[in-house]
């Protein structure tokens, strides 16, 4: 067989490289943000709407913050973000034992989608879903300004 005839491949090869590293590239340049300051809503066990406020700060790989609700400001803990994925622990205190709650979501956009689980007394699960929406960067307003010489 003459292998003169045939194209060299070490310029696919390249191209190939290439092609994925640009890609790869592409990939984690799109991936979603989710610093910044969220507020939660979910639906308890007795049906009633509960709310928190969630700070993240620092880079999608190196995450820290605190949520914030009627029983207090917490840190987070074990934090995790990657392709839009979300997850966090947060550790309370009730009376005398600790209480661990695992929060994960999805980020889409300005919106949090997910659910927390945690096991109440007697061992039983509780998981609540929740949604959380991105609040307005301080200074800024989503209101109109007036128009000049009004």
């Amino acid at each position: 067989m003459n292998t003169t005839s045939l194209p060299s491949l070490r310029p696919l090869r390249r191209l190939a490289l290439f092609a994925a590293v640009l890609g790869f590239g592409l990939t984690a340049a799109f991936a979603g943000d989710p610093t910044g300051t969220w507020t939660l809503k979910g639906t308890g066990r007795d049906g009633a709407e509960h709310s928190a406020t969630l700070t993240l700060q620092g880079a999608p790989d190196k995450l820290t913050g605190t949520i914030e609700n009627r029983a207090g400001k917490v840190p987070i803990r074990d934090v995790r973000f990657a392709n839009d994925e979300l997850s966090f622990n947060v550790v309370r205190k009730i009376r005398r034992r600790e209480l661990t709650v695992h929060y994960t979501a999805r980020l889409e956009g300005d919106q949090l989608k997910g659910s927390l689980e945690a096991k109440a007394r007697r061992g039983k699960d509780i998981t609540v879903q929740w949604e959380a929406s991105r609040s307005a960067a301080a200074g800024t307003s989503s209101t109109t300004p007036p128009a000049p010489g009004s």
